[in-house]
């Protein structure tokens, strides 16, 4: 049996493609007000760190999100880790206070947690493109994002209304484009 520290297990996840991220129960675009970090209790095990965020949503992508929605995510940052005594968790996605993001989460755990879908995969962070617009890029720079993707009239319908090429090389996108290829993905057929 192989055992994976959390380090490398963290960065195996890399590999996310759209596809996987319409299997989030929410997606939205917000503003993070809050990040409260605490220790949870975790079963017999005794206490985890976790982090409660609080995001002022100003765009709905996905499911049924208030204007003011908060969610409680496994792990936190170092700094909150040294302060609760616990441990680190590498590889979890951490929101800052004051930022902008575009995020994809898991429905809610028995536990109280939602998770990012595939890490950092599903955490969009806002940066200027070229000519000053909004464009998007996760936390691995969207690497694997576009390819490996099934050659469907789904999937390429979606690219092509994202403006995207299967196969694409990483780096971020434009914000609108991006958000019409996911609901595209997501759409029932």
């Amino acid at each position: 049996m192989t055992c994976l520290s959390a380090e490398s297990w963290a960065s195996q996840v890399v590999a996310g493609k759209i596809t996987d991220l319409t299997k989030a129960d929410v997606a939205f675009t917000g503003t993070c007000v809050a990040a409260e970090p605490m220790a949870k209790r975790f079963g017999a095990k005794g206490n985890i760190l976790a982090t409660k965020y609080t995001f002022d949503v100003e765009d709905v992508i996905k499911g049924d999100v208030p204007a003011s929605f908060t969610f409680t995510h496994l792990g936190g940052s170092r700094f909150a880790a040294r302060q609760f005594r616990l441990a680190y968790i590498p590889g979890m996605p951490v929101f800052t206070a004051g930022k902008r993001y575009t995020v994809f989460l898991g429905s809610e755990t028995a536990l109280g947690f939602r998770g990012v879908i595939s890490l950092g995969v599903g955490k969009f962070n806002f940066v200027e493109g070229p000519g000053g617009k909004v464009q998007v890029v996760n936390d691995y720079g969207n690497k694997s994002l576009f390819t490996g993707l099934p050659s469907t009239s789904k999937v390429n319908k979606a690219l092509s209304v994202g403006g995207v090429k299967a196969g694409a090389e990483p780096g971020p996108i434009d914000y609108e484009s991006f958000k019409e290829m996911f609901k595209e993905l997501d759409r029932k057929e």
